[in-house]
């Protein structure tokens, strides 16, 4: 795919190449960790929590291993004769819209349909939490009381980057009504139909390859997982359908370098990170992947020349991050408008949240605790000074870490393993947490939220997180053994290790790792593809599927 990589490549290819490995092996480094961890441990809450606190549970290992085991003998036997496994992929642009994919992802938007409607009429969840706090906000709004923003200490005074999800909010309230959940949580299922269909071309564009295409897409059935949240009433859900969205038009950007891919990104980038800030962390690494992907060009001098390969590039990164940023400064502008505000609150400081992430306390290990919150309201809503409590708390905590060393890589790899070794990413407790005040829900949905249905959904989702990690470690293998790592194939890479290093040092919660885990699920395909092709006899080898730089 690249002509510099065949030929040797120049200097700045060797550079390109140098950048890359260097977030590879960190990324390689931690699936094998959590792998390893998962068969020994795993991550369970109690019912009835009043906050997130996981729980380290020691692992059923023969079961596990026996349930595993069985999930790889079914993919090698679709993979082997299935209808399913061998249907024709299209892949191709028709005056630049694209067409629908195969049979396999088919058959998985509509189980993900089905399983997604039954837990939303069947559950008839609530707002809890942040997403009952928000909710109020928009009722108030919708009435002209904007003291959540307005007043010190009012919701959206604490969070101002919560305003595109009110503004949302306040549309759906003129479209049907005052809290009408359903729709919130329909909204969740529209997205996830669209993050599977993403995911099915971002493999796609990985491997050109319509078997691992198929068998991504019905590994995608598993998700058991995100298909619960599809009954959470919030804003996690929402971002992941324009955020897969735009990875994806960056990918096909940076293979054919057309600027209508590059700008649509950056305007779906920007939406998602309206909804959530989050999504920030999906930008950063457009930004340097154009950046090197502008610096492994400059081999390329017979097709344009360098000046104006950087000229170009520089002003696509440039747009990128003005339309992204410019979405939520359109959207902060209309509220001060509105409000009668001469400026947006700060919000709380994003020390505070730092310094949060630092603590650890009765299974905390840096999740919320409210200390942002709290600091910031004993501080009088001084901006300045809670910036620097929570600076002195951060200095504290290093100084604590570095006479105990041992100490603190112990309190990162507890956060880190609470976060990634979670196989419900806290889906289940939210489902409990959601459902605690309906009445009169099914036996059936009774028992997946507090009885043996709780269990048998527990267990799928940790079989089927071994599963993904048991097909990226194996991808990751074939990337170490051909020593070949694709440039096009690093950018979800580079987005999943910041999401991991990002929420290493912010707050912790495995909730928040939704967005990353499924971005595996591409080169997890591949790597099962990979394993059960071994298994027919295939023997595949890595290097056959453009694992070039």
């Amino acid at each position: 795919m690249d002509d510099t990589a065949e030929n040797g490549g120049g200097k700045f290819h060797r550079i390109v190449h140098v950048l890359t490995w260097i977030f590879f092996v960190p990324f390689s480094l931690a699936v094998f960790l959590v792998l390893g961890v998962s068969f020994f441990t795993t991550i369970y809450y109690d019912l009835n929590q009043g906050a997130d606190l996981p729980r380290f549970g020691r692992e059923n290992i023969p079961l596990l291993l026996l349930l595993t085991a069985s999930v790889l003998g079914i993919l090698y036997f679709l993979n082997r004769n299935s209808w399913i496994l061998q249907g024709k992929s299209v892949h191709v642009y028709v005056q630049n819209h694209l067409l629908p994919g195969s049979r396999a992802l088919r058959i998985a938007l509509i189980w993900c349909t089905a399983v997604c409607m039954w837990l939303i009429l069947m559950v008839r969840g609530l707002a809890v939490n942040d997403g009952l706090k928000l909710d109020v906000v928009i009722n108030d709004f919708m009435t002209g009381n904007f003291h959540a923003l307005t007043e010190p200490g009012g919701y959206l005074f604490l969070c101002p980057h919560q305003l595109g999800y009110v503004a949302i909010g306040q549309f759906l309230y003129l479209l049907f009504g005052a809290s009408n959940y359903i729709v919130y949580q329909l909204l969740n299922m529209i997205s996830i139909l669209i993050t599977i269909w993403m995911l099915y071309e971002i493999a796609w564009e990985l491997f050109e390859n319509r078997k691992i295409c198929n068998l991504m897409a019905i590994m995608s059935m598993g998700m058991l997982f995100l298909y619960v949240y599809s009954t959470l009433v919030y804003n996690d859900i929402w971002s992941l359908a324009p955020e897969a969205t735009s990875i994806y038009l960056m990918l096909r950007y940076l293979k054919y370098h057309r600027t209508g891919d590059a700008i649509w990104s950056s305007v779906l980038i920007g939406a998602a990170i309206v909804i959530k800030q989050n999504s920030f962390i999906a930008m950063a690494a457009m930004v340097v992947m154009m950046i090197l992907d502008a610096v492994r060009e400059l081999d390329m001098k017979k097709r344009v020349s360098c000046r104006n390969i950087l000229i170009k590039r520089m002003l696509l990164i440039v747009l990128l991050v003005i339309v992204s940023k410019g979405i939520t400064f359109c959207v902060d502008t209309a509220y001060v408008e509105v409000t009668g505000l001469k400026m947006m609150p700060k919000g709380e400081p994003a020390t505070t949240y730092i310094a949060m992430g630092m603590h650890e306390g009765d299974g905390e290990w840096g999740w919320y605790n409210g200390y942002n919150v709290d600091t910031y309201g004993n501080s009088g809503f001084d901006w300045n000074l809670a910036n620097q409590t929570a600076i002195s708390n951060i200095k504290e905590r290093i100084a604590e870490f570095s006479d105990r060393p041992l100490h603190g890589g112990r309190f990162y790899l507890r956060k880190f393993l609470t976060q990634w070794a979670d196989p419900t990413c806290i889906s289940m407790r939210n489902l409990e947490l959601t459902s605690r005040h309906v009445d009169g829900q099914p036996e059936l949905m009774y028992s997946v939220i507090y009885g043996k249905g709780r269990t048998l959904f527990s267990w799928i989702m940790n079989v089927y997180q071994m599963v993904v990690y048991i097909g990226t470690g194996i991808y990751c293998i074939g990337i170490f053994r051909s020593r070949r790592f694709s440039f096009y194939q690093a950018l979800p890479v580079l987005f999943i290790l910041g999401g991991m290093v990002f929420h290493e040092l912010w707050e912790g919660s495995s909730r928040y790792t939704i967005r990353y885990f499924v971005m595996m699920l591409p080169y997890a395909s591949y790597g099962i593809y990979q394993l059960v092709s071994i298994m027919n006899g295939e023997n595949k080898r890595e290097s056959d599927y453009r694992f070039n730089l």
